[in-house]
């Protein structure tokens, strides 16, 4: 056919093949409810999550681990976990002042709580963090909310930053010695650690293993 503007023939004139009009369908805006609306975040950070299974250390996942007061009673208290992309919580347990976190090195942490994945028995776990500074504001916040508990129920705190979260799971708060507190492994202490949770760089970053070099 004749040439268009531009010397493009009128049905190969390229701009015939923009299209102005919408690409899909606009939907509307929809309120997500997180279950952590009604909580203050105390503390956050890139962590991996390991559990001990028959003496030995075992992954479960890398994530954002949170520490998270009630706004209306700063006597109540959790460590909340999700694991990146699936967002599948793999720690979710009320801080209670008989918890003892136990440092196992500069960047990680020992401590015995809920497992989510074994139907809410107690289990020994190593959280371990990127940074040292890391560790050491998570256990500032852990006892923040430890003395908090053991005062009983408060008035909330200033406003903190809003967050994305986990709804809130329901789990059992440990008397001062649980029956089946006895019963859990307890080799953590003296079981060697993760070979990567005494090096001087944590992979905290993505949920990959490391790289040896």
């Amino acid at each position: 056919g004749a040439a268009g503007a531009g010397g493009y023939a009128d049905d190969e004139d390229p701009q015939k093949e923009i299209s102005t009009g919408p690409l899909a369908p606009t939907l509307p805006e929809q309120e997500v409810k997180t279950g952590e609306e009604d909580e203050h975040e105390m503390f956050r950070a890139r962590a991996k999550l390991y559990h001990l299974d028959n003496a030995a250390w075992k992954e479960r996942g890398v994530g954002m681990c949170k520490v998270n007061r009630k706004e209306e009673d700063s006597s109540k208290a959790r460590i909340l976990m999700r694991v990146d992309g699936s967002m599948r919580v793999v720690l979710n347990f009320s801080l209670h002042p008989s918890f003892e976190p136990d440092p196992a090195s500069e960047k990680s942490v020992r401590f015995i709580a809920t497992d989510l994945d074994a139907g809410g028995k107690l289990s020994s776990f190593l959280l371990k963090f990127g940074l040292k500074e890391d560790l050491s504001k998570f256990i500032s916040a852990v006892n923040d909310c430890k003395k908090a508990a053991s005062a009983g129920p408060s008035s909330s705190p200033p406003d903190a930053p809003t967050v994305d979260a986990q709804p809130a799971v329901t789990t059992p708060e440990p008397a001062e010695k649980r029956d089946d507190e006895s019963k859990v492994d307890t080799s953590a202490k003296s079981t060697e650690l993760p070979q990567e949770a005494t090096g001087e760089r944590a992979e905290a970053e993505d949920g990959s293993a490391e790289k040896e070099s």
